[in-house]
């Protein structure tokens, strides 16, 4: 049983939701109470990743390919050219390879989620 468009409506909010805010969290100038030194690339990894899923099951009739390897790490590479222009914030290439390498672990992870109950509807 393939995702029902209802579903797949809701996927697509919710990527929407997290694209948004993805996008004010890397942008705003908010002060965290824990070490974000320590965490900040597995952050990315994480963040990435939900992307990912999210997109995936957003567009169920395409592969999770170069198409949307491509836009999602386009949407990094504008998140670390806006901090660029911020005073508060920096432009860092190893974000946006964490950002890279967690799409590319999705990428491979993809025959074990095939297999994961809660997730084998999309490929159904």
């Amino acid at each position: 049983m393939k995702l029902s468009q209802s579903n797949i409506i809701i996927f697509r909010v919710m990527l929407f939701i997290a694209l948004l805010t993805v996008m004010y969290l890397a942008t705003s100038q908010i002060e965290f109470q824990i070490d974000i030194r320590q965490s900040d690339k597995l952050g990315h990894a994480l963040t990435f990743h939900t992307l990912a899923l999210f997109a995936d099951f957003s567009f169920p009739n395409s592969n999770f390919d170069l198409s949307k390897i491509s836009r999602l790490l386009s949407f990094g590479l504008l998140i670390e050219i806006i901090q660029f222009n911020l005073l508060y914030r920096i432009f860092s290439i190893i974000d946006l390879a964490a950002d890279g390498f967690s799409l590319l672990i999705y990428r491979f992870s993809l025959p074990v989620f095939k297999h994961v109950l809660i997730f084998e509807r999309r490929w159904t």
